[in-house]
């Protein structure tokens, strides 16, 4: 009106959100029992599965708009993408069931349109597939060996296998007795007389090459 009067209104508006959400975990597992098949927390690469794994990714929202969406994506070793975002579904969750070396990132969106930063995994390998026949290199006295040639001394047996997630561990046996770990791809063989060795490799997702033997004879008797 003209009459030179005025009013004041104040309108309390109560469903403004400006806080981002959170994207509180991502875990991978294998999707039949959960478990990891070798967890190594000193490595940048700490889990190793030999499965079908499954992403889990948990986020909240503090806001009042709540959760609109959670997407992910893959990164290959160095980090670089591999995947587009893709909407995350809780009730059909990714899955992964080839050979793989990276992370997960996810992010979340609230539905007031604000973004979580993101989150990455820890960093995972998957490798299904068995490790390479272990080849054995034996020598004695710098010169090849031939398996079950007499020599007079030490017999050194070179180890080489490979795998996707790399080789963890070699093993080695005498004469059909108990496995034993090797801290290192080179055997010596010392014990006199005739002896059958066989070899294993373990790659660190935890699965097992085919046995390889030699027999070595030695006789340090003049």
């Amino acid at each position: 009106a003209n009459n030179g009067l005025s009013s004041t209104q104040t309108i309390t508006v109560e469903n403004i959100d400006k806080e981002a959400p959170t994207v509180n975990s991502i875990t991978i597992a294998n999707k039949e029992n959960g478990e990891i098949a070798r967890l190594l927390n000193k490595l940048t690469f700490k889990m190793f599965f030999n499965e079908k794994v499954e992403i889990t990714i948990n986020a909240s929202d503090k806001g009042v708009s709540g959760i609109d969406r959670i997407e992910y994506r893959f990164l290959d070793e160095n980090a670089n993408p591999v995947s587009d975002w893709e909407v995350y579904n809780e009730s059909d969750k990714p899955t992964q069931d080839s050979d793989f070396k990276g992370f997960v990132e996810a992010r979340a969106t609230d539905k007031a349109e604000n973004e979580s930063a993101v989150l990455r995994s820890d960093g995972y390998v998957i490798d299904k597939e068995n490790p390479t026949d272990v080849i054995l290199n034996a020598t004695y006295s710098g010169e090849a060996y031939t398996s079950a040639t007499w020599v007079a001394g030490d017999v050194n047996v070179k180890l080489s296998s490979m795998a996707f997630s790399d080789i963890y561990e070699y093993c080695y046996r005498i004469d059909g007795g108990e496995w034993i770990s090797l801290d290192s791809d080179i055997f010596t063989a010392t014990q006199e007389g005739i002896h059958k060795y066989e070899f294993k490799a373990v790659s660190y997702s935890n699965l097992e090459s085919a046995v390889s033997e030699i027999e070595i004879r030695i006789d340090r008797q003049a």
